[in-house]
């Protein structure tokens, strides 16, 4: 998860006072800005995304019919539920067992939370973040298709490549599902604690825009020669066929930094990912 900009701004403050170097595996905040971020599938994709709504974990739950699992679902039925489910499972003092009864049942799932647990399970072992499958929306990304997650939203991204861009920050705040520093209290402390019904980004348009100023993200189909022209900076990321920019030839997995201001020759037969940022407020595309 990562913090809102306010958030950041505090704890990198806090952490800085604290004589904690920016390099340290236990620091949170290596910088005061916020991170949200745009995926876009190239395969097949699976990530967990924001909270569920809190009926589908209780229909879940009482699916599964786990005795491991019903802490779970009595902190849903408290006034808080999704606090207090998350709450619940991260403090868990001995976890193991619902980890392994859930891997168990999910051992053969293919679709849906299930799959989600045993993924999770099978390249993390037994970590508490398999149990945050059944509190998590599970999508399945076809290529072509985004998530965007806002400030405060917890996530874990499963399987699967991906075009990812994000804000100019190094702040996560994790919980499970990583070798990584973990920080329990700081992260239920700033979470948002909300239903995300639909986690999927909208996709009308070559260019994909978001509701931060950070940054946009345009997929571009080359056949032939064309020109972009753009007076903020671009990073073009080649991920099929070869293009080329100006004097630059990009193979899939390369990429060139086109400056401010500038036009520039584009040729080939490939797909492009262009990462701009808005230029006075204004998108640059």
């Amino acid at each position: 998860m990562h913090p809102t900009r306010q958030q950041a701004d505090a704890g990198f403050a806090a952490e800085e006072a604290a004589g904690i170097p920016r390099s340290a595996p236990g620091r949170n905040y290596r910088d005061p800005n916020h991170k949200p971020e745009l995926l876009f599938a190239l395969t097949p994709f699976d990530a967990m995304c924001g909270f569920q709504p809190v009926a589908q974990s209780r229909a879940l739950l009482a699916e599964l019919a786990l005795p491991e699992l019903t802490f779970i679902e009595d902190a849903l039925a408290q006034p808080e539920p999704i606090r207090a489910a998350f709450t619940a499972v991260l403090t868990h003092p001995e976890p193991w067992a619902a980890v392994e009864a859930l891997a168990r049942r999910a051992a053969r799932a293919t679709d849906g939370p299930l799959l989600a647990a045993r993924l999770a399970y099978r390249d993390h072992g037994c970590d508490v973040g398999v149990l945050l499958t059944v509190l998590l929306n599970y999508v399945h990304l076809s290529p072509g298709e985004c998530v965007y997650l806002d400030a405060g939203t917890v996530h874990a991204y499963l399987r699967g490549t991906a075009v990812e861009i994000m804000a100019n920050s190094d702040n996560v705040l994790r919980c499970g599902l990583t070798a990584k520093h973990v920080d329990v209290p700081e992260l239920l402390r700033i979470a948002e604690f909300t239903e995300l019904a639909q986690p999927r980004w909208s996709v009308q348009t070559a260019r994909i825009d978001v509701p931060v100023p950070d940054f946009h993200l345009t997929r571009l189909v080359v056949e032939g020669r064309g020109v972009i022209c753009d007076e903020g900076p671009v990073i073009a990321l080649c991920v099929q066929g070869e293009v080329s920019i100006d004097d630059v030839a990009l193979g899939p997995g390369q990429a060139a930094f086109v400056p401010a201001r500038t036009s520039s020759a584009v040729a080939g037969d490939g797909v492009l990912f262009l990462a701009g940022t808005p230029v006075n407020g204004q998108p640059s595309w």
